[in-house]
């Protein structure tokens, strides 16, 4: 199968919402950047790996980029559980992002395995 990103962006209210649902390709890693650009904190980071064959390999990577290649997970995307889902959130010590669309870099997922991601920002 095709490696994929399907990306949907709200943008009408305060706090800014883009869902990513990634399916890797058979090197296991995926790509994708969001249409629009944005400005803020980031407030929260969810990964929801998929289970059973979906599942993607333990211990894989995330890094959301900026134009100007700065992950704005601050590093808090790397080595995700399979097993759970991942929440991070400001306090944790996630980055901000300044007029700038966000590019997906997936690593390490396996072989056609997928992942749904959730980025809040303010």
């Amino acid at each position: 199968m095709t490696m994929s990103c399907t990306i949907t962006q709200t943008r009408s209210t305060s706090v800014k919402k883009i869902k990513m649902v990634v399916v890797s390709a058979s090197n296991g890693t995926a790509s994708g950047t969001t249409t629009y650009k944005y400005d803020g904190e980031v407030l929260r980071f969810v990964a929801v790996p998929a289970a059973a064959a979906d599942q993607p390999t333990d211990q894989f990577d995330i890094l959301l980029n900026d134009a100007d290649g700065l992950d704005v997970l601050a590093g808090k995307g790397a080595n995700l559980s399979n097993a759970a889902s991942t929440t991070k959130v400001d306090t944790d010590g996630l980055g901000a992002v300044a007029n700038s669309a966000i590019t997906l870099a997936a690593t390490n997922m396996g072989d056609t395995k997928t992942v749904t991601l959730y980025l809040y920002i303010r």
